[in-house]
């Protein structure tokens, strides 16, 4: 089945990717965000989902009365950065759904799972087999639901932060909860504290080190990567360490 939809995490059009390609291709870092944007759409309908080949810059262009060559320059970019790789958008097949599953088909597996249990409750009952078929369909009913689908949690955005950094698995969902749900009801929103972690991650990555902060360290120094990047126009500090390029590049 074709799908219509595709997935947008929290805190991605803020990802301080946008800023590295804004000062690369010198242009604003909303311009970034609206082609990745077109990007996502295009790829989620193309054939291959993922694939973003076929691409056509110039419709782009002309929708946002931009010059063609400044849209190439951003698609290029963000092949560099890693928002691209191999003519596929990066991690899609793990971050989007394979499959569509009909609207009402949950709701369908509910009303089967109950009239099975119905009937077990009034059938003649032996020991314990009803506790035991109840708890093979609860583990089937729960498997079909999380098929081809990824638990969302309120950890996921910053999940997403870290692991731009990290690598993908290297989320440690056990021991971030523990650190940053206190930063959380102190008042910090999570999408805020994904973007900071989304600025360390790349500062980190743009100077070259490779000697990344654990959680708890970072739950005790978020507040140094809270700042702003642009201030009257002109980059911070902190700005200038997110939008340098890695030493590789330079």
């Amino acid at each position: 089945m074709s799908m219509a939809w595709f997935r947008s995490y929290h805190g991605a059009p803020l990802d301080a990717k946008h800023v590295t390609i804004g000062k690369r291709t010198e242009t604003p870092a909303g311009v970034s965000c609206a082609v990745w944007w077109a990007l996502l759409d295009y790829a989620s309908q193309n054939h291959d989902r993922g694939s973003v080949s076929g691409f056509d810059c110039e419709v782009v262009a002309n929708f946002f009365g931009w010059p063609v060559e400044t849209v190439k320059k951003v698609v290029s970019t963000m092949g560099d950065v890693g928002l691209i790789t191999d003519g596929r958008i990066s991690n899609w097949d793990k971050r989007q759904v394979r499959r569509e599953r009909p609207a009402d088909n949950s709701t369908e597996r509910v009303r089967r799972f109950r009239e099975r249990r119905d009937t077990n409750g009034n059938a003649t009952k032996r020991p314990e087999t009803p506790r035991v078929d109840k708890r093979r369909v609860d583990k089937r009913e729960l498997q079909e639901e999380r098929e081809d689908t990824e638990i969302s949690t309120w950890l996921t955005p910053l999940r997403d932060a870290w692991e731009s950094g990290g690598g993908i698995g290297s989320f440690n969902f056990g021991v971030a909860a523990k650190v940053y749900r206190p930063i959380v009801k102190r008042g910090v929103p999570v999408e805020e504290l994904a973007r900071r972690l989304r600025v360390y991650c790349q500062v980190m990555v743009n100077t070259g080190k490779t000697n990344f902060m654990n959680h708890p360290d970072f739950a005790r120094r978020h507040q140094h990567f809270a700042g702003p990047l642009y201030e009257n126009d002109t980059l911070t500090p902190l700005g200038k360490l997110v939008t340098q390029p890695p030493p590789e590049a330079a």
